[in-house]
């Protein structure tokens, strides 16, 4: 520590005389000075100067630690502390610690209550710092005080005693060894705030070995009340200080009743203060809430609940210190009347006789809260999400529905509120609709009031839990109108060309609010079915890919054979069951299958599964099942080509250096591959391969071949698709291909493509001829039913 030549003679001439001691393996030792002579076994501190090594058995430098780091002459301040012992004998050692104020005290004279970091009125005539020291073997403990201009006051602070002491137990006054105390005379002192220092009176001033605090002298008119903000939202804690209190003493912080809040379960006075840091007692007198707070440290520290407060300009006071009186007949402006003479048991007695000794104006404002989700609709049954933003003072929001009348509570997750984390609230997956109160409401198609509300705990209102509509608007709330619709289904499925090639799967999706999982169920033309069950997101939307009838299931009844199929996408509507007695779709836990599947017999055909499955759902008396059906022709798998031409569209020319154009037909699923290839011709070796696997659900594909330098000839063209092929022939030549009139493509003699052999070849199932084409156009059709009886 750096001193003024003036701080450091006013600390000379205050300190003790030097105190030379033989102990601890330290020999001739002068604490003032931090010098003289240690003997092995010595403990010696970090940054230690004043050692005289020359009657220690070994020199320092032969000194090391397990490290082998050795000392020197100078003992560094960063020295690591351990046991050093001397290279080879082992017989000589010392162990190096770092040196360390343990603890402190700012001890009023009156009641010997630690102050450090409070203050002490102007009456108080003493103060003692109390210190605990580790090095006091090596070096005395020095006091200096500085006043808030940064001025040392030392001398003023303690005229007559010791500014520097020893905590040697023979030298410290028969305090424990390692203790000292300098006594403070604050009489001499100014109101005002004060610095005090600690530390070794020569090398021991550095790290731990050195501590500075503060204490504040105040006049008894200087008792302030102070709040850590103006502002609050409503629910925030607000803390308090009050400050310029004599150490022990109590003071009353109250709150006018005008300013407390009332609700449905009355006045809210006992909540307004927490019972929390120096609080020794909270209630409330004539509705008016206050706190009985003691002094400690030279502060008192309590908390306000702003939740409980109106929304403006809160007046909060601090009392004079109370005074006791055990005589209710003896009471005057600052007593109260307490039987035992002890604060903690005082109930409001002479409540009105405290006399006022500052005041803070504390303002509170409605918080806000934004609702983000859910948004305009609501099907019952559906899953979505409420969240939204609030105000940071809210620990919960709770949700509320009203149709007229009150608002009624609405469960979330079968409890009332959602917690609030860094000023946002969300839950997830959500059922609004369900049997009690406000969820029963969203259950039915309405106009609604959906609302949200900031609070601790949301009860409110009635033993019911509700809220009127001016509870809800008073509050820190956002509503918005709900709709809840009827339950709704739309289905796509990837059929291709009307037909689902044997092997492939069905792509099903499609949106279904309202319902947590849809069932795809394939009815074969025998009357065999298969379903599975598709699980609906929060989104509402479904997605079941690559879904073989055969393959792909849950559960069945037979094979699916090729034939005319009727594919069923169905939901169980709002009452979550089909029919009228709320069944399942298929159901075999039991001994007996049971729900609308186990009503088909085994030896139904289509229609009768069909019949079978209506009446049992849609067609029930009161159903709201839902369904979307398709129906498509399963067949083997078949890829066809259809035309072979270049842009003059002349089928089965190409005139050399156009491209090539390919065109087919499929009922394989898009992302399947087809593969084209010229497999015979004079320069077949030459052309590309080329693949596709991009068509609609007409099944249509394309693929283009570059022709240049191509050797004029007839060729052979095949596609395939790994289940079945097709080829077809055509014609290069150099020669520019006019329209069909004047093409050898439009003489039967001259065209293979027209060869009744050449046509069939490469077939491998039927073709798509009139008959099949017709079937794809009636299969392709989609029949959507809705039902809301």
């Amino acid at each position: 520590m750096v001193f003024s030549v003036f701080a450091g003679t006013m600390a000379l001439s205050g300190s003790a005389a030097a105190v030379v001691h033989n102990g601890g393996e330290r020999v001739n030792w002068d604490t003032q000075a931090s010098s003289g002579e240690i003997n092995t076994g010595a403990i010696i501190f970090q940054g230690e100067e004043g050692i005289d090594w020359g009657a220690f058995p070994a020199n320092p430098e032969d000194l090391t630690n397990s490290d082998d780091v050795g000392l020197s002459q100078n003992i560094d301040e960063d020295q690591a502390p351990g046991r050093y012992t001397e290279v080879g004998s082992g017989s000589s050692y010392v162990t190096v610690r770092r040196p360390d104020i343990t603890d402190y005290e700012f001890q009023l004279g009156s009641t010997g209550g630690d102050i450090a970091g409070g203050s002490a009125p102007s009456t108080e005539s003493s103060l003692t710092v109390w210190a605990e020291y580790n090095f006091y073997n090596a070096e005395d403990l020095e006091i200096s005080v500085y006043d808030e201009d940064d001025l040392e006051v030392t001398s003023e602070a303690i005229p007559s005693g010791d500014t520097s002491l020893s905590g040697l137990a023979d030298e410290n006054g028969g305090l424990s060894a390692g203790e000292v105390e300098f006594n403070l005379n604050l009489d001499n002192l100014d109101s005002g705030q004060y610095t005090v220092e600690l530390s070794g009176v020569e090398y021991l001033d550095h790290s731990d070995a050195s501590v500075s605090d503060t204490f504040t002298i105040t006049s008894d008119e200087d008792v302030t009340l102070n709040l850590d903000q103006s502002e609050a939202v409503k629910g925030d804690n607000v803390r308090y200080d009050i400050e310029g209190g004599l150490e022990g003493n109590h003071h009353v912080v109250s709150i006018e009743s005008g300013d407390v809040s009332v609700t449905g379960s009355g006045n809210d006075a006992t909540d307004v203060f927490r019972d929390v840091g120096d609080v020794v007692r909270s209630g409330e007198s004539g509705g008016d809430a206050w706190a009985l707070v003691e002094i400690d440290g030279g502060t008192g520290v309590g908390s306000i609940e702003t939740a409980h407060l109106d929304d403006t300009d809160v007046d909060v006071s601090v009392s004079d210190p109370i005074v006791v009186t055990g005589d209710a007949e003896d009471q005057h402006p600052g007593s109260i009347s307490l039987a035992d003479d002890d604060p903690a048991n005082w109930d409001g007695e002479g409540y009105s006789n405290l006399v006022e000794a500052d005041d803070a104006t504390l303002t509170v404002t409605e918080g806000e809260i934004t609702l983000e989700n859910p948004q305009d609709f609501y099907v019952p049954g559906s899953d979505v999400m409420v969240n939204g933003t609030v105000s940071d003072a809210y620990n919960n929001v709770y949700v509320y529905a009203r149709d007229e009348g009150n608002y009624l509570p609405v469960a979330i997750d079968d409890d009332h509120g959602i917690s609030v984390s860094d000023g946002e609230f969300e839950a997830e997956d959500v059922q609004l609709s369900g049997d009690t109160e406000g969820n029963n409401l969203l259950s039915y198609p309405g106009t609604y009031r959906f609302a949200v509300v900031a609070g601790e705990d949301g009860s409110g209102g009635d033993v019911n839990g509700e809220l009127t509509t001016s509870e809800v608007a008073s509050a820190v709330s956002d509503t918005i109108t709900l709709r809840v619709s009827e339950a709704d289904l739309d289905a796509n499925a990837s059929i291709i060309n009307g037909q689902l090639a044997d092997g492939d799967g069905l792509d099903v999706s499609g949106v279904a609010p309202g319902a947590n999982d849809v069932h795809v169920t394939y009815i074969g033309p025998r009357g065999d079915w298969s379903y599975d069950t598709v699980s609906v997101g929060s989104d509402n939307t479904f997605d079941r890919e690559d879904f073989n009838p055969n393959a792909d299931f849950e559960d069945r009844s037979g094979t699916i054979s090729q034939g005319s199929v009727v594919m069923l996408v169905t939901t169980d509507g709002r009452d979550d069951g089909y029919g009228d007695d709320g069944s399942a779709w298929y159901d075999d836990t039991g001994e007996d299958p049971s729900g609308v599947l186990s009503n088909v017999g085994p030896s139904a055909t289509q229609q009768q599964a069909l019949d079978v499955i209506n009446s049992n759902s849609m067609d029930a008396a009161g159903s709201d099942d839902l369904a979307v059906s398709f129906n498509f022709r399963y067949a083997d798998a078949q890829t066809t080509i259809d035309s072979v031409a270049d842009d003059n569209g002349v089928d089965g020319m190409v005139q050399i250096g156009n491209e090539m154009t390919v065109e087919g037909t499929t009922n394989r699923q898009s992302g399947s591959v087809i593969t084209v290839e010229v497999i015979e011709g004079p320069s077949n070796a030459e052309f590309d391969v080329a693949t596709t696997e991009d068509w609609g659900t007409d099944g249509q594909w394309s693929v283009g071949l570059n022709t240049s330098d191509m050797e004029p000839g007839d060729y052979v063209v095949e596609a395939y698709d790994s289940e079945s092929s097709d080829i077809m022939e055509f014609e290069l030549t150099e020669d520019e291909v006019g329209t069909p009139a004047d093409t050898p493509a439009d003489t039967p003699a001259d065209t293979p493509a027209d060869t009744p052999a050449d046509t069939t070849e490469g077939q491998d199932g039927p073709g798509f001829g009139v008959a099949i084409a017709l079937i794809a156009l009636v299969a392709a059709a989609l029949l959507a039913v809705r039902r809301n009886n």
